[in-house]
Order: C-alpha cells, then structure tokens, then sequence
C-alpha cells in the first residue's frame, strides 16, 4: 500500500489522471487546449472574434520569448495560411524562427476552420512527442499575440497600438483540474524606470540645460553655473540608475540578450552621452575673471562649447524620443500624449526665452554703442 500510494505521489500528467480539456479566456481572445492521454496527442482550438485577414497565435510562456503556434503564411507569404509552430528568441523578426524545414512538414495537422458571426476559429492537433509538450505535462503558461489588422497574414512584427498587440496578462491553466487563472505582468520595475527617466529628461534636464541657455534670468554672478552643474550632475546620478533597473528587470523578464529594440539601443546611447558629460566638462576652458582678450573665445574654448552643448541636446532630445518609445512598449498612450504635451511645451518655453535672448542682446549691444559715441564724444 505504501509503495503503491509513493507511486502515485510521484505519478505526473496522464500517469496520474486523465487531463481535462482546458480554456484561456482574454477578452476578444480564446483558446481551448487539450492533452489526449487516451491517443497520445495534443489539440488546440484558437477563437479570434477580431480577424481581419491579419496573422496571430499563441506563446507558450509568460512573455514573448518561447515555443508558439502562429497562423499566418510566413515571413515571406510563401506557405500556406495555417497554423505553424515558431521559435521566438527576442523580440525582432529574425528571431522568430519557423521549427520546421518546409510547410510541408508540418507536424500540426488542421482538424477545421471556420468563420461564423464574425469569429473565426481554428482547430489544430499534433502527436505529444511531436510538440512541446508530454504526457507528464500538467500545467501550461499562454498568452496570444496579433498583427495588424488588415495587412494580411504575413508574419510581421507586432506592438501595443496602431491595430496590433498583444495580450496585457498570461493564462495559467490547470490541466489535472481543466482551469486558467490570469497572471498579471510585474510592471513595477518597467514603471519605476520610466519615472526615473521621465523625472531625469523630461523635469530635471530640461532645467539645467535652460538655465546655462538662459542664465540671464538669475542673478549676476555663478548663480546660474551652481545651478546647471548640480543639477546636471543629479541627472547623471539617476539616468544610471534608471539605466541599472532596466538591465535588472529585462534580463529578470525575458531571460534574452539585452539592446534589441530601438528603445533599449536608443537608451543605451542617451546613458552613454550621459556619463562623457562630466569628463568632458574637466576640459573646461574657464574663461578669466576680467573676461576674454580681446573678447575673443579662444578655440580650444569654442570647440569644448561645441561637444559639450551637442552631447547635452542630443542627449535630451533623444531621451523624449526614447521616452515615447518605452511608453508604447508598455501601450500607455494615454502617457505618450501627455509627454508630448509636456515636450511641446518645453519648446514654446525655449522658443520664447531664445527670442527674448535675442531681443536683451540686440538692447545691450545697442546701449553699448550709445555709451561708446557718448565716451567718443567726450
């Protein structure tokens, strides 16, 4: 009795019970998955009310790296529609792999299709030892993934808006009980860093650079340098610690290679800009007390002016950009419009202080005239 009861302790999937066919609800996405353990093979009945001639599928996985099962025609339209099984390594299109060497050897056979009261349901099985899955399988990660509607099945690459996405949560289901139960994706470091970074680019950045552009809205004298050099070193201080919680929640999310998205490459280059920025202000031509010869800016000084304010607006203006992208990675559009409402703001504030720039210049430069012909005069 004792031996028989370790047995069944030990015993998993179709060795313990028969599996029971088991749902995956989202709200405009439906798939029934189903281990027979009487015949050794495995179904999988897809429901998608938004069909519009675009591709879509399925990942086994609680991200978008792992085995899928796609319906579409292929990368190159070459195959016949239906339902192939892909390989997907990140999240660019040359890393989803098709696992087979022809349409013709596909494992998973049609068992039918149809297309009713605008839902359109696939049905397709496999040979267990054909598929990713075993009879010792017991429970399963999902979740689905579409292209955009209306462009046909071509295997394109997919995001959160424009008509294409991809489901906000997994589905855990539960095959030994024929249940799913929702898991939520863990956004609080994604979150964490965005604000980071929006706080760092969008708040502090913005007023460091304005207040070199603009020093002649505070007091004579380094009120204004104080202010920029403290501030900009503070922006240093958090753009890396953003940068860090990015490297840690990807490579904790995906387990894939980092960079390879134009967000993550675009960030890379905006943290590197960001870190030069110190080094190259100890280049610093500092001008004399008495002010320069002549007048003159010596070259050594122009040339430190040129890469230290290039580096810095890059920087800037690339991390907006890259703020958007990130956004959209996370499909917050809500937030990508307001942060460019907040973006085009800060340039009719720029716009307007340069123009006053302009016009305090144009005065001076004609005060000092005046009292030049006055001493002239004298």
């Amino acid at each position: 009795a004792t031996a028989t009861a370790e047995a069944e302790a030990e015993a998993q999937g179709c060795d313990k019970q028969d599996l029971l066919p088991t749902p995956a609800v989202w709200d405009d996405f439906e798939v029934d998955f189903f281990i027979n353990c009487a015949d050794d093979t495995v179904s999988v009945t897809i429901a998608y009310p938004g069909f519009d001639d675009n591709w879509f599928g399925i990942v086994f996985a609680d991200t978008m790296i792992g085995d899928a099962l796609v319906y579409t025609t292929g990368a190159d339209g070459a195959n016949e529609a239906g339902l192939y099984p892909y390989s997907i390594a990140g999240r660019r299109l040359a890393d989803i792999q098709l696992e087979l060497d022809a349409a013709a050897d596909n494992v998973w056979t049609k068992v039918g299709a149809e297309d009713v009261d605008g839902v359109f349901t696939v049905q397709y099985s496999a040979q267990l030892d054909e598929s990713p899955f075993s009879r010792d399988t017991e429970s399963v990660t999902m979740r689905w993934a579409r292209g955009t509607t209306g462009s046909g099945l071509l295997l394109s690459a997919h995001s959160a808006q424009s008509g294409t996405g991809f489901a906000d949560s997994s589905r855990q289901l539960q095959l030994l009980a024929g249940t799913s139960s929702i898991v939520a994706d863990d956004l609080t470091l994604a979150s964490l860093h965005g604000a980071i970074m929006w706080l760092t680019w969008a708040v502090l950045a913005s007023w460091a650079i304005m207040s070199s552009a603009f020093r002649w809205l505070y007091p004579k004298g380094a009120v204004w340098f104080k202010i920029h050099q403290g501030v900009q070193i503070l922006v240093v201080l958090l753009c890396l610690v953003g940068f860090m919680i990015a490297l840690v929640f990807t490579a904790a999310k995906t387990g894939k290679p980092h960079f390879d998205n134009i967000h993550a490459i675009l960030g890379l280059v905006v943290t590197i800009l960001t870190v030069l920025q110190p080094f190259n202000a100890m280049y610093r031509a500092h001008p004399p007390a008495d002010g320069w010869p002549n007048g003159r800016k010596p070259i050594k000084r122009i040339v430190w002016e040129f890469v230290h304010k290039g580096f810095g607006y890059l920087a800037w203006i690339l991390a907006c950009v890259v703020i958007v992208l990130g956004l959209r990675l996370l499909a917050k559009q809500l937030l990508v419009l307001l942060h460019c409402v907040w973006c085009g703001l800060l340039l009719v504030v720029y716009v307007v202080l340069k123009c006053l720039s302009c016009l305090n210049a144009k005065k001076q430069k004609e005060t000092a005239t005046v009292n030049a012909n006055m001493n002239n005069n004298d």
